[in-house]
């Protein structure tokens, strides 16, 4: 009897297709973890791997400057030329809405414009200018005078007189980026931290030259005190971080 039902086994087809597919199941999860197993040692290789050349890696400190509040005129002055000075605010978004100044007669010399800018960064004491790597300045603005002459941009020192920052302001609309290295040489910590921005259209000083009066339009403007910030490059790797100092 007992033989009998070992062959009755092996006769009934669905029996031995429910055996076979229990092993081939039983196979196939065998196989799936086995596949998920090397997938997460591979994974936990590569990570430990990653995190030794990371830690083993030589890296390079710089300090850089990123990050500043953007500040906006507070006021200006037109101190050759013709305008509006309570205007200075349409300065403050780019919107098209310029501030225009326009050159004037300057008795023999013939037309000029110089007209300053002022803005307060806030900044008032040593301990808040150690924090400071750089001065940025940004402005959309163009100048024409029918000659293609510029209009140079200038920047108070602290000290007194002006630098010329080897920007001009030319014909038609364009972005003039300026970044000044050594900020405490232009942010009067004895007024509020204020930053002085001068345009001069004859700062090369050939005024017999120029005969047309030219429009300065300014659509956008602002300066930024930079913080200082500590760049990590990892020379070894492709890790890079700005870390803001506190100093």
């Amino acid at each position: 009897m007992h033989l009998n039902g070992k062959l009755k086994i092996f006769n009934d087809k669905k029996a031995i297709g429910t055996v076979v597919g229990t092993v081939f199941f039983i196979a196939i999860l065998l196989f799936f973890f086995s596949q998920v197993m090397l997938w997460t040692h591979q994974v936990n290789t590569y990570a430990e791997e990653r995190t030794a050349e990371r830690m083993n890696t030589p890296v390079r400190l710089e300090t850089t400057a990123a990050g500043g509040s953007i500040d906006t005129s507070s006021s200006c002055d037109i101190v050759i030329g013709s305008g509006s000075e309570s205007q200075h605010t349409r300065t403050h978004q780019l919107d098209s809405n310029y501030h225009s100044v326009t050159e004037a007669d300057y008795w023999i010399f013939g037309k000029w414009l110089i007209v300053d800018y002022y803005f307060e960064t806030g900044i008032t004491n040593q301990r808040e200018m150690r924090k400071i790597g750089a001065l940025s300045i940004h402005i959309y603005a163009n100048y024409d005078d029918g000659d293609f002459e510029p209009c140079s941009i200038l920047v108070k020192y602290v000290s007194g007189g002006f630098m010329d920052t080897g920007e001009d302001v030319l014909q038609g609309d364009r972005w003039m980026n300026i970044t000044l290295e050594n900020p405490e040489q232009y942010i009067d910590l004895s007024n509020n931290g204020r930053v002085v921005l001068r345009f001069d259209s004859d700062y090369d000083g050939y005024f017999f030259d120029d005969n047309s009066a030219g429009t300065l339009k300014i659509d956008y403007m602002d300066v930024r005190a930079e913080p200082v910030a500590l760049k990590v490059t990892a020379l070894g790797g492709v890790d890079t971080h700005l870390v803001r100092l506190g100093l």
